[in-house]
């Protein structure tokens, strides 16, 4: 397959500095000859300082062909001892805080095991938040008692086809619940009816909503009707294989990745220091103007997926800022740099502001 830009305002090659940050985005397997370049071309119509902001959130852009799931693709592998004991080291001091303050003011009540089993929800939503910043964890609540094979199978390894994996889980398992659980031979019960699983794969910077079966769940399949999709805890975006191509005989000479990354750009200015108090709010104030502007007979949503949400209106307008106009496409025609410029210069301006942020 030839690789083509022509869609694209600009891009970079694929030996540059910025290629090699983009091709480090990419998570793949069996693809076409030219399908990863053909990819790694497009990622790099995003600026420099974008797509080193996409390689620092760790962000994966995961590609599926039909009969793949998301688990058949290289986005786990396994943690170092070292990243493990981070984990460890940082989480316990962490788990600690969390429960004294939650469960603390609770012992030594009479009705003390009640109480927490109704306060266990919010302390997992605490370590979940904790997990999410910091660490690599996930957070459980139970009060039976768990055999830590039966536990480790849960999460989608095989202890007795990997024993020292196991080895090396069971042991980080075991530190970071210290005053947690009680611990006998191979079954450990949880004291007060929360335990925390710490990962020894890594899937990005935010963890908890995946596991491995869950990654397992999620085929190629589901993405026939959506082409993509995007899930900012865990900093994924998934493409259809049969978006890829360029032109794509589902999407033509569109690119849907820059779509998905457009969401990515949404969720990471809610974070920057430099627009995290007023990108939501700027937003939905845009989306609410092109909504006032199209009941007066004007066109600002270029597509009617821009008119779904603030959001999907955020992700269009990123793919067309990025895209040159395509006349004879089949798929989104209307949605490109120009156009967005006329008909909605708002948009396109705090656009331009965003992407060329520094």
């Amino acid at each position: 397959m030839q690789i083509s830009n022509q869609t694209l305002v600009q891009s970079r090659p694929l030996n540059s500095a910025e290629g090699q940050l983009a091709g480090s985005l990419i998570r793949s397997s069996r693809l076409q000859d030219g399908y990863v370049g053909q990819l790694q071309t497009d990622i790099t119509a995003f600026p420099t300082p974008w797509l080193q902001r996409f390689q620092d959130e760790h962000l994966a852009v995961a590609v599926l062909k039909d009969d793949q799931t998301l688990a058949d693709t290289p986005i786990l592998h396994t943690l170092e001892d070292s990243e493990i004991d981070e984990i460890v080291t940082k989480g316990r001091p962490l788990v600690e805080k969390a429960v004294a303050e939650i469960f603390g003011p609770l012992r030594g009540q009479a009705d003390e095991d009640y109480q927490k089993y109704g306060a266990a929800p919010d302390l997992q939503t605490r370590l979940h938040e904790i997990s999410n910043q910091e660490l690599g964890f996930t957070v459980a609540i139970g009060r039976d008692p768990q055999h830590l094979e039966y536990l480790a199978e849960t999460l989608g390894f095989d202890p007795k086809l990997d024993p020292d994996g196991f080895a090396r889980w069971s042991q980080a398992f075991l530190d970071i619940n210290q005053g947690l659980l009680e611990h006998t031979g191979e079954q450990v019960r949880p004291r007060d009816g929360i335990y925390v699983v710490p990962y020894v794969n890594y899937r990005g910077k935010n963890v908890r909503a995946m596991t491995l079966p869950s990654y397992q769940a999620i085929t190629g399949l589901d993405f026939q009707q959506n082409l993509g999709a995007n899930y900012p805890e865990n900093r994924l975006v998934i493409l259809h294989d049969s978006v890829v191509p360029n032109p794509s005989p589902r999407s033509g000479k569109h690119r849907v990745v820059l779509h998905e990354l457009g969401h990515a750009v949404d969720w990471i200015c809610k974070e920057l220091p430099q627009t995290r108090e007023t990108h939501e709010k700027k937003v939905e104030e845009l989306f609410q103007l092109a909504r006032k502007r199209e009941a007066q007979g004007q066109t600002p949503f270029l597509t009617d997926r821009a008119r779904d949400s603030s959001g999907e209106m955020m992700a269009e307008a990123v793919e067309a800022y990025l895209t040159r106009p395509e006349p004879d496409s089949f798929y989104k025609p209307e949605n490109f740099r120009e156009n967005l410029s006329e008909k909605f210069p708002e948009l396109y301006n705090y656009v331009d502001y965003l992407i060329n942020l520094e």
